[in-house]
């Protein structure tokens, strides 16, 4: 690239892109670091350019995602999203939010198609499991595949655990999500023997004005749900 440019975009396959700059006279260069996306948001190399930098996880390597307050609405995609998903990934993700916030989690619905040739309500070859908490253990809130998304999902605590995986056969156009802290309102599960609580916003604190707060409560099959 020489000249005068702008508005020039690039989509690296690796973690680490090298962008060196050298001048006629000096010859020197710098080296930048980012995380799969570089996006060239002005140069002129007589009066210098600008670089963003911007990190897009779509790789199964970052496997601890944190958020924290103040955070803006960040983007998880199936690996190589928007091309199709490699065959044979089992990739997992760790949402963590801080103590006392929950985590908003949405698929976009125009992106999401994964394959099943399985007839059984249950999906076997290419799947989006999203399950309350941190662990594989924690309670699932579904198995989701086909061209049949989540509705948004809301983390009853401050973690959210999230599986991908893809058989060795037909490959699937993948996904793409954002994940954010949640204001109120969402879906709560309650375990088997177990409870959950309900708080208003910023609760003990007073809650905020014009707050519109929805929630679905769901205990599991063949038992009631006892609000006190």
């Amino acid at each position: 690239l020489c000249g005068s440019l702008a508005g020039w975009n690039k989509t690296f396959s690796n973690g680490r892109v090298f962008v060196t700059f050298t001048t006629d006279s000096t010859g020197t260069g710098k080296v930048f670091t980012t995380s799969l996306l570089v996006k060239l948001l002005h140069v002129n190399f007589v009066q210098g350019f600008v670089l963003q930098l911007t990190e897009q996880l779509h790789d199964c390597s970052s496997d601890r995602l944190v958020l924290n307050e103040g955070d803006p609405p960040k983007i998880l995609t199936s690996p190589e999203f928007p091309k199709m998903s490699p065959n044979s990934l089992d990739c997992v993700w760790m949402i963590s939010a801080p103590g006392g916030h929950r985590i908003k989690f949405t698929v976009d619905p125009t992106t999401f198609d994964l394959q099943d040739s399985s007839l059984r309500e249950l999906c076997a070859d290419d799947y989006l499991e999203i399950r309350d908490g941190p662990s594989k253990l924690s309670p699932l809130f579904g198995r989701y595949c086909r061209s049949e998304p989540p509705s948004t999902i809301y983390s009853t605590g401050s973690y959210l655990h999230i599986r991908y995986q893809t058989d060795s056969f037909a490959q699937s156009s993948g996904w793409n999500a954002t994940y954010e802290i949640a204001s109120c309102g969402g879906s709560i599960v309650i375990p088997v023997n177990g409870s959950s609580v309900l708080r208003s916003p910023h609760y003990p604190e007073p809650y905020p004005s014009q707050a519109e707060c929805d929630w679905t409560v769901m205990a599991p099959r063949g038992h009631y749900v006892n609000a006190t």
